[in-house]
């Protein structure tokens, strides 16, 4: 039997942007992870198994209405250790407040 358990990890998400437009602002934005430290497999430390990733890109968003908005941002991974890289990423999300 194999008894897995994942390092302790942080990360931080952070944007910076500029209305350029009323209600339409565009920015940089991204996130940084770090594994503190190693993964364990059955009670062993699994030596460099920490992961680190810095994702940055620009972004964009729209305040459709009061309680509504969109954003679209996208990403490039840098800075990565000890995973698989995603060249680009593209993230879309929509937020309602009720």
């Amino acid at each position: 039997m194999r008894d897995t358990q994942a390092g302790k990890a942080a990360w931080i998400n952070f944007t910076a942007s500029y209305e350029v437009i009323p209600k339409v602002s565009v920015g940089l934005n991204g996130y940084y992870f770090k594994q503190l430290s190693d993964d364990e497999v059955n009670g062993h430390r699994l030596a460099d198994s920490r992961e680190k990733v810095l994702g940055i890109g620009p972004g964009v968003f729209w305040k459709v209405g009061d309680g509504d908005g969109v954003w679209f941002n996208t990403y490039r991974e840098t800075e990565v250790e000890n995973r698989a890289r995603n060249d680009y990423v593209v993230q879309v999300r929509y937020a309602h407040t009720f």
